[in-house]
């Protein structure tokens, strides 16, 4: 029987449509097609299940020795060895001196083109890059203090149209950040205070700073999480903090605000700053032909003899 409560406006319902015999079997045919119709529960979606671990799966049989075209995979890893064990991946790139995440990926990506150098319009860089980070976490061994409230993924908003369509007039229907500089909220909350967190990075060079979530993904695999990190393409980072406010280094590790900290192998940032050269060094070429640019401009729009003032 796949009725399994009879609501009391229903039995009315039904009432009337007994005592009426005009139309009868239609009207009793589309009230139970409707009431069917209701009683259906939303079941959960099944997932993809995984195949059992075979050496066809192995991240060198599907990328390293992989024949014929294929996207090339820019990122630069480091995980622990049991990352390593569960996805196959090489040996080489294991460490033990990752701490407070079970993963991570940086790579330099193709950014859009900026235009307006010098104040020309058409003077455009073409080969503008974005530097990011992919942060993964068991949710055993590393577990982050998500926010209900929050949706369970977040796009990379920055490669859809929308964020050239977005404006004071018609802003993302995202929550508000409470932390200095940021626009939407970030989806990590103190359990304590309920205080929104947020990432820290800090490197070698003595530099640190709030730095953005792109993306997010509570469950991208059985158990573990994903958070994707906007970064800076000249310096490796060397921890990241999650935190309620700004810390100093000397603060680290005993401060009360500081939530979970991920410290980040030294090999790997050596790496890391082999992959940011060559951008640096196209960087650095452009911004100095942009700068003889105004210079001679500069020149230009100056007087040949430098003024005379009575004496």
């Amino acid at each position: 029987m796949f009725i399994h409560f009879i609501h009391a406006d229903i039995v009315y319902m039904l009432k009337k449509l007994l005592l009426s015999s005009r139309y009868f079997p239609l009207r009793l045919a589309l009230f139970l097609s409707a009431l069917s119709a209701s009683a259906v529960a939303l079941e959960a979606l099944p997932m993809l299940e995984s195949e059992p671990p075979a050496a066809k799966f192995s991240y060198e049989a599907r990328i390293i020795r992989h024949r014929g075209v294929m996207d090339r995979d820019p990122n630069i890893y480091v995980y622990t060895p049991a990352f390593a064990q569960r996805f196959q991946m090489p040996v080489q790139w294991e460490s033990k001196a990752l701490r407070g995440a079970d993963a991570v990926a940086f790579r330099v990506m193709p950014s859009y083109a900026t235009c307006g150098w010098g104040g020309d319009r058409q003077a455009c860089r073409e080969d503008e890059v974005r530097c990011v980070l992919d942060v993964y976490f068991d949710q055993q061994r590393n577990p982050l203090p998500w926010d209900p409230r929050m949706p369970p993924v977040e796009l990379d908003l920055s490669q859809t149209s929308s964020e050239f369509l977005a404006s004071a007039g018609n802003r993302l229907i995202r929550p508000r950040s409470t932390l200095p500089g940021a626009g939407v909220r970030v989806p990590l909350t103190d359990p304590q205070t309920g205080k929104e967190l947020g990432w820290m990075y800090w490197d070698k060079s003595g530099s640190s700073g709030w730095i953005g979530i792109i993306s997010y993904d509570k469950n991208i695999f059985n158990q573990i999480s994903m958070i994707t990190l906007s970064t800076s393409c000249y310096q490796a980072p060397g921890e990241l903090w999650l935190t309620t406010e700004v810390l100093n280094r000397s603060e680290v590790p005993n401060s009360p605000q500081l939530k979970h900290r991920v410290i980040l192998p030294d090999n790997w940032q050596q790496r890391v700053k082999q992959a940011m050269a060559a951008s640096e060094q196209r960087s650095r070429a452009f911004y100095r032909e942009q700068g003889e640019k105004a210079l001679k401009a500069l020149q230009k729009t100056q007087p040949s003899q430098p003024p005379s003032f009575p004496q």
